[in-house]
């Protein structure tokens, strides 16, 4: 069983028993999605601009000059083929199903509610909700007919200007927005941090409220928090939970029973375990105290056991991180 097997093994047994999962995302979860990310080698802040995105991104910035933002925003909304990817639909799936008890996105592209996510705490906000900074009155994009042409729009009741509802630099953070993933990562059995550097605060602090002992971490380049991590997975996000036995764009959630999808997955690295297993005896190879335990008959959870264990080598960081 290779490396990425062994992982795929333990997360689906931890999903499998978990049924207050919270999924913590960053901008890495919608990369696949063709959305580049901020810190990373294609992200926003590595791009050619006159005026650097940090600038327009922040709060007296927009005041002056809000045409930035509007034009950069027009940009960004052209990108074609923009759409839920599998991590996305595997996340609505498994609330769907009843394990998962919220989404902490610091995401502002609301593709986890495209996805039939209902539970969704937006960090940063959603840039397809504006707010007029004049009345105070809200709209969606559709609601406005030039908010998607580079121009800035304008309040259709006093004509103020609009601007979308997220999180600015140097703005606060909505505080129920903060206490509602603080309860929900703090009542979390399995808490899933995917596609996020973890280096921006307040909301990488987030992670310090999880009490629980399944702690996966999965993004491309370490982060802070790897030593805490008892699974780490560097794996693209949307990859790890695309369906690899049938067709290749066919996610995880897609299936009518998510949890009936999991107990074929682990069956599958079963199998491998097997032919570990038998290849082992054909060369009388050692180790027959650990593969003692798949053989053993009388063990009701044979397949539990095989996967923690050929699981464990491969984990970095957290508990596990210095077994050999």
């Amino acid at each position: 069983m290779d490396h990425q097997d062994s992982q795929w093994g333990l997360l689906a047994q931890w999903i499998e028993e978990s049924n207050r999962i919270v999924f913590f995302g960053g901008a890495g979860v919608s990369t696949e999605s063709g959305i580049p990310d901020f810190r990373g080698a294609k992200g926003f802040y590595h791009q050619d601009r006159e005026i650097p995105l940090e600038q327009v991104l922040s709060i007296d910035f927009f005041t002056v000059h809000p045409q930035a933002y509007w034009e950069w925003f027009a940009q960004e909304n052209a990108r074609e083929g923009v759409a839920p990817n599998a991590a996305h639909r595997f996340v609505a799936g498994l609330e769907r199903a009843g394990k998962l008890s919220a989404v902490v996105t610091q995401n502002i592209d609301g593709l986890h509610q495209q996805a039939g996510s209902r539970r969704v705490l937006e960090l940063h906000g959603n840039w397809s909700r504006l707010t007029c900074t004049g009345c105070g009155e809200r709209f969606t994009l559709d609601d406005v007919d030039d908010a998607r042409s580079g121009e800035v729009p304008h309040c259709p009741t006093c004509a103020s200007v609009l601007r979308p509802d997220i999180v600015f630099y140097g703005e606060m953070l909505d505080n129920d927005v903060i206490e509602g993933a603080v309860q929900a990562i703090s009542e979390a059995d399995l808490l899933i941090v995917a596609g996020t550097s973890l280096v921006v605060y307040p909301a990488a602090g987030l992670i310090d409220y999880y009490a629980g002992e399944r702690l996966v971490l999965m993004n491309a380049t370490p982060t802070p928090y790897d030593s805490r991590a008892d699974l780490i997975i560097r794996e693209p996000v949307g990859q790890v939970f695309q369906e690899r036995q049938h067709a290749p764009d066919v996610a995880l959630a897609d299936q009518p029973d998510v949890t009936a999808f999991l107990q074929d997955l682990a069956r599958d690295v079963e199998r491998q375990v097997a032919g570990i297993d038998h290849a082992a005896h054909e060369a009388q190879v050692g180790g027959d105290q650990l593969l003692g335990i798949v053989h053993d008959e009388d063990t009701p959870h044979v397949q539990t056991h095989a996967v923690a264990l050929l699981a464990i080598p491969q984990v970095e960081g957290g508990m596990l991180g210095n077994i050999e």
